[in-house]
């Protein structure tokens, strides 16, 4: 069962050039049923879900065509987003790209070798993956309707900072952010970023107040 915390950060060093207020950090869980880890692994279940959220995003920021790059995120286009069939096609193409090794366009364009059917137990990760997609659709828009502007930003955000020691010795840092939305709670406040991770692993989720 899939499993939502929120919680907010006061202090995000590093990102606080885009913003330097609040940070919201959002943690949506996809826990993987035992029954298909023979299957599939946490790590592939993981990339499928995460490759499958962010075409689906980035696709709405192609369509809006915005100033900032980014896609308006509302209620019913969350509603729409759950029956179009480019969810479908999405899940599809991500496992034949991930589970199966299939090559082709990173935008879905045109059909190629990521469009071939599924079969068998792909079938049931594809049925598996949309579930929980659509709940995590479904909490969004319950989430966003109760925002004055959500705006998608970019997916999949990756950095890295390197900290040096006294004796020379250096520990090298990097964070992966799976999104980030600009967040507008009421008319004429002040946004702040909110960071997004789908938490696809098995670790337990716990809440701020444990």
């Amino acid at each position: 069962m899939s499993v939502i915390y929120v919680f907010y950060i006061i202090t995000f060093r590093y990102l606080s050039l885009y913003l330097p207020s609040l940070i919201s950090r959002y943690v949506a869980g996809f826990n993987l049923p035992d029954e298909v880890r023979g299957y599939i692994d946490d790590s592939v279940y993981g990339k499928i879900v995460h490759e499958v959220l962010e075409r689906l995003y980035n696709h709405q920021a192609y369509k809006q065509r915005r100033s900032d790059g980014g896609a308006l995120i509302t209620p019913s286009l969350l509603k729409s987003l759950a029956a179009d069939p480019l969810l479908d096609r999405y899940i599809i193409r991500s496992i034949n790209h991930v589970y199966h090794g299939r090559e082709g366009a990173g935008i879905a364009a045109a059909t190629d070798d990521l469009d071939a059917p599924l079969s068998g137990e792909s079938m049931l990760f594809a049925a598996l993956i949309k579930r929980n997609i659509l709940r995590v659709l479904e909490a969004e828009a319950v989430w966003v309707a109760t925002r004055h502007e959500v705006v998608y930003l970019h997916g999949e955000s990756r950095d890295s900072r390197t900290l040096s020691l006294a004796d020379g010795l250096e520990i090298n840092f990097m964070h992966i952010i799976d999104r980030i939305d600009k967040v507008t709670d009421t008319y004429g406040s002040e946004p702040y970023l909110r960071l997004v991770d789908y938490k696809t692993g098995s670790e337990q989720l716990m809440s701020p107040d444990g």
